[in-house]
């Protein structure tokens, strides 16, 4: 098993809004990286992705963790961004029983 470093991400790693969102998108964007709630979700996902030792959906880190797979799910793609994390092919997954992208860290 590959053992990598503890999160150092003290906040959010890229914008949440995008420019083209309307004004209440970026509200919420705001009110959330305030309140450190999102680096707090991309902390959590990147020590459960740890704790699980091998590649997992969303619904997988979710049901190992306190976030629902809303909140892992919209965290993802700027974890990936960020090069935390990478996507590997689609698998069914073990939550859902659905084909998936699955995620491990890099």
């Amino acid at each position: 098993m590959t053992h990598h470093p503890k999160p150092t991400i003290d906040g959010p790693l890229f914008a949440m809004a995008r420019a083209s969102d309307p004004s209440t998108s970026h509200e919420a964007a705001n009110r959330m990286n305030a309140s450190g709630t999102t680096g707090e979700h991309e902390r959590t996902i990147l020590r459960t992705l740890m704790r699980l030792g091998e590649p997992a959906t969303n619904a997988e880190i979710a049901a190992a963790c306190e976030l629902d797979m809303v909140a892992v799910a919209r965290r993802m793609a700027g974890l990936e961004r960020a090069g935390e994390i990478e996507r590997l092919p689609k698998r069914v997954c073990r939550v859902k029983n659905t084909n998936a992208i699955v995620w491990r860290l890099k």
